[in-house]
């Protein structure tokens, strides 16, 4: 089974935010019996969720840390996102982000899109990213 791919925002040690490729693994499972198994990935705790729509033309020019770890699902809309490495990456409905920059220098993020950004931010409880 093909792994998910995802982009993973963090900070490094020097405090600078950067990106990261992180693989999640499909395994196949009996996950709602008796229906056929099917490919998910591990199940992981997750605090709370909420979701969020950044108008067409938001630009968030100021440099800010994520508040708390998140998986991202972007549900409509693009968005751009630079990090303090410079690095920037671009993100569509389907793309998923793991947003781990909590401390150092963080991230900007602008609205690409004519329509609006939806997307369902979850908040994760000291989550490895690379347990998928």
């Amino acid at each position: 089974m093909k792994p998910v791919e995802l982009a993973r925002l963090f900070a490094g040690p020097d405090g600078v935010s950067r990106f990261e490729a992180v693989q999640w693994t499909l395994d196949t499972r009996a996950f709602a019996p008796p229906s056929a198994p099917l490919h998910i990935t591990g199940v992981h705790a997750a605090c709370d969720y909420a979701l969020l729509e950044l108008p067409s033309g938001w630009d968030g020019d100021v440099s800010h840390a994520s508040p708390a770890p998140y998986l991202v699902v972007c549900l409509a809309g693009s968005f751009e996102i630079t990090a303090g490495s410079g690095e920037t990456r671009s993100f569509t409905a389907g793309d998923m982000l793991l947003l781990d920059d909590v401390v150092g220098s963080g991230h900007k993020t602008i609205v690409l899109s004519e329509e609006p950004v939806r997307t369902i931010m979850i908040r994760r409880p000291n989550f490895n990213p690379s347990l998928g």
